[in-house]
């Protein structure tokens, strides 16, 4: 059975959740063509280093549940090691609540937040590792001797 190391990912994750807010904020607002990338570039860079405590504190705990399943996921299914399964996961964790909260009025909010959560289970994929314990230790047969 294959083990998970994912305390490197739940850092990136962590630290990740608040410019990758920030990112999820100016891309809808670019797409909706509400603000020009040439001017709101300097403010969305300084958002995005301004965020990263405060997107930490608040990213923590979600990021924390969906590193940990996934991660225990992995040891049992390869395909949920895949990256596109976490940012489909992380959209899923972060914009469904948005989507509840304000269901009529939620496209922008579920926008950002759906980016955030990809960018940030992307990021926490990118720290998570499995090592196979069959890979490190092979079952011994007497054609090896």
């Amino acid at each position: 059975m294959a083990k998970a190391e994912y305390a490197a990912g739940l850092l990136y994750g962590i630290f990740a959740a608040g410019p990758a807010f920030v990112a999820g904020l100016g891309i809808v607002e670019i797409a909706g063509a509400r603000a020009a990338l040439p001017t709101q570039a300097g403010l969305y860079a300084a958002l995005a280093v301004l965020s990263v405590p405060f997107g930490a504190i608040i990213g923590c705990v979600p990021v924390m549940f969906g590193t940990g399943v996934l991660g225990w996921l992995g040891k049992y299914n390869i395909g949920s090691r895949l990256p596109p399964v976490w940012a489909l996961a992380g959209a899923a964790m972060a914009g469904v609540p948005a989507w509840m909260v304000n269901h009529r009025e939620a496209g922008d909010a579920m926008a950002a937040f759906a980016i955030a959560g990809a960018l940030s289970a992307l990021a926490a994929r990118a720290g998570t590792r499995w090592v196979d314990d069959d890979a490190l230790h092979p079952p011994c047969s007497y054609a090896d001797r």
